[in-house]
């Protein structure tokens, strides 16, 4: 059971390593300033495991706004980061500003009581 929870965790790591090179080469050519910033899209993820993840981890682990693992069938587009683990392309987050957690939400102001925040953090807060 160790050994497979270590499994896990290393190839989510490999996909983070892609991750974080694209966004640093989303930053470099300003579609992007800050990782919270972004929406990453997953393209060829080889691992079940990191495919199985809820796209919530996958954003809390990258440390971005939204994250969307499309089919692996599906190939990635043209000018995508590749690495052995997926491909991977970064593109601004659509949405506002949470002034709670910082992320780029579609969501914000749904709870009337938490006007500038997300659903997530006004969620946390009623309890």
């Amino acid at each position: 059971r160790r050994d497979d929870l270590s499994d896990q965790w290393e190839k989510l790591l490999e996909v983070r390593d892609t991750v974080l090179q694209a966004l640093e080469t989303a930053r470099q050519e300003k579609v992007i300033g800050q990782s919270l910033g972004a929406t990453v899209d997953l393209y060829e993820v080889r691992d079940e495991s990191v495919r199985g993840r809820q796209s919530t981890f996958l954003a809390d682990l990258f440390i971005v706004s939204q994250v969307r693992v499309h089919d692996p069938s599906e190939s990635a587009p043209e000018g995508a980061i590749r690495s052995s683990a997926a491909a991977v392309t970064v593109r601004a987050a659509e949405g506002e500003k949470c002034a709670r957690c910082w992320h780029v939400v579609e969501d914000l102001g749904t709870v009337t009581a938490y006007p500038d925040l997300c659903g997530r953090c006004a969620a946390i807060l009623e309890a």
